[in-house]
C-alpha cells in the first residue's frame, strides 16, 4: 500500500474483528485515501498515515452493545455523537445476532441504495445471515452455521462448485442431511457437502428468498456457491464487497455525525 503524502487523516474508521486485528480506512472528507490491515492500532496507525489523535469512528466485533430487532441500520446520530460507536443487532427467536460489521457493511449498501428494500445475504466469521430490510430498518434475520460446518468437513465455500445435485436433494429432503454428509465425508467429495449444506440452507431459508430482492455481502470465493445455489432457484442476486460497503458505511457513519 502506498503511504499517502500528508501525515494526518482528517479522520479515520476503525473496525476491529473478532480474531484482534483491526482493517483501518483513511479519509479526506469523503474521500478514502488510504487503507490498511494490521495487528494492532500502532501498526495500523502507522501504516494508514494517521495520527493517533485523528477523529475515529470505531466498529468493534469483539465488544459491543446489542440493539433489538427491529432496528434502523444507521443508528441515531445524538447517540451516536455520545458513542463513536455501532451496536450489534440481536433478535430473541430464532437467537439471532449480527455483528457490527455487518451492519456496517449493511449500511453501506443502503447509502448506495437508498431505495432498497429486500433481503440481503451476509457471510462473516463462519456464518451466513439473511437479513430482512425494509424502509432502511433490519426487521428480522435468520442465521446458518453453513460455512463453518463445510470448512470444518473439509469443504471450505469456494474451494469447489457446489453439487447441484446434492443440492437438490438436501433442499427437498433436508431431514436426511446428516446422512448425506457423512456419505460425502467418507468418498472426500467436497462439491457434494457444499451442495448438500446449501441445499438444507435454502430449505430453511425460503422465506428469505422467494419473491424478494436479494443482495449478496461477501468474499469472493465464498460469494460464488451462494451466487450458485441461488442461481440454481433462478434467482438473481446483487454481489458487493465487503471491504468496499464497509467504506461506505464509514462515510454514512460519519455524515450522520455532521462531518
Amino acid at each position: 500500500m502506498q503511504r499517502p503524502a500528508s501525515p494526518s487523516a482528517d479522520w479515520i474508521g476503525l473496525l476491529r474483528h473478532t480474531n484482534g486485528t483491526l482493517s483501518g480506512w483513511r479519509f479526506a472528507a469523503r474521500s478514502c485515501t488510504a487503507r490498511a490491515t494490521a495487528p494492532d492500532l500502532d501498526a495500523l496507525l502507522e501504516a494508514l498515515g494517521a495520527a493517533r489523535e485523528a477523529p475515529a469512528i470505531l466498529v468493534d466485533d469483539g465488544a459491543h452493545d446489542l440493539a433489538p430487532l427491529p432496528c434502523a441500520i444507521l443508528p441515531d446520530p445524538a447517540g451516536l455523537a455520545q458513542n463513536a460507536a455501532l451496536d450489534a443487532l440481536q433478535q430473541d427467536s430464532p437467537a439471532a445476532i449480527l455483528p457490527p460489521s455487518v451492519r456496517l457493511q449493511i449500511a453501506g449498501f443502503l447509502a448506495l441504495n437508498p431505495d432498497w428494500d429486500g433481503v440481503m445475504v451476509a457471510l462473516c466469521d463462519g456464518r451466513s445471515h439473511w437479513v430482512h430490510l425494509s424502509a432502511g430498518e433490519a426487521v428480522s434475520m435468520s442465521s446458518f452455521l453453513t460455512p463453518m460446518l463445510a470448512a470444518n468437513l473439509g469443504a471450505p465455500l469456494g474451494g469447489d462448485a457446489p453439487d447441484l445435485q446434492a443440492l437438490a436433494r438436501s433442499q427437498s429432503r433436508p431431514e436426511a442431511l446428516a446422512a448425506h454428509l457423512s456419505s460425502a465425508d467418507l468418498t472426500g467429495d467436497g462439491a457434494a457437502i457444499a451442495g448438500h449444506l446449501l441445499g438444507a440452507e435454502l430449505s430453511a431459508s425460503k422465506p428469505y428468498w422467494l419473491g424478494q430482492n436479494l443482495a449478496l455481502i461477501a468474499h469472493k470465493e465464498a460469494a460464488s456457491a451462494y451466487r450458485a445455489a441461488l442461481a440454481a432457484q433462478g434467482l438473481s442476486v446483487t454481489q458487493t464487497d465487503p471491504d468496499a460497503m464497509a467504506q461506505n458505511g464509514f462515510v454514512a457513519l460519519r455524515s450522520l455525525l455532521g462531518g
